[in-house]
């Protein structure tokens, strides 16, 4: 219940800035809604994570950080690759070599919301593009689309998609820590 109460408080945000309404009353009726919306989607939906143990109030600060500089290294890296694929599409010889290349999600619980904000990631990205899915032996495989096979390595997805998910644990809440020393 302490997470919904707190999840309500950002969709309140969210209502009151695309409502207009600026006021106490707009964040209440935000709140309102925020928090029916949430206990709609959580009584329809299957969660494999208990949400609520994930929750501690005294780490919101820190995942906010952690979001921020998501946010600004996800931008960085959307402008440098544009960049990339822009300057090889002008180029009369469009050096590119397309492949395919399957990566673990390497998240050891499987999440769902971890591996679709990683090919979130991914595709936003000019130049990489998640394709698929592959399930096998309780692993999930991300089906990754490269504009240069021979740029991007198969060990360089795996580093890049290493970092990735360390983040989007840390933003999520999850506790990093004891998943790596199991």
């Amino acid at each position: 219940m302490l997470y919904t109460i707190v999840l309500a408080v950002p969709l309140a945000l969210v209502w009151m800035i695309f409502s207009g309404q600026l006021t106490i009353q707009g964040f209440a009726i935000g709140y309102i809604f925020g928090f029916a919306v949430i206990i709609i989607v959580r009584n329809n939906t299957r969660r494999d994570v208990d949400v609520e143990q994930q929750l501690n109030i005294s780490g919101i600060p820190q995942q906010i950080a952690y979001l921020l500089y998501y946010i600004v290294r996800l931008a960085i890296d959307v402008l440098l690759s544009g960049l990339d694929v822009a300057g090889r599409v002008i180029m009369p010889s469009l050096p590119i070599l397309p492949d395919v290349k399957r990566i673990k999600t390497q998240d050891p619980q499987n999440n769902e919301l971890v591996s679709a904000l990683s090919a979130h990631s991914i595709t936003i990205t000019p130049g990489e593009l998640v394709i698929d899915y592959e399930y096998e032996n309780n692993e999930t495989y991300m089906l990754v689309h490269v504009l240069d096979k021979n740029e991007s390595t198969q060990e360089k997805l795996e580093e890049a998609q290493t970092k990735r998910l360390r983040l989007i644990q840390q933003i999520l809440g999850l506790d990093v820590t004891q998943e790596e020393n199991k």
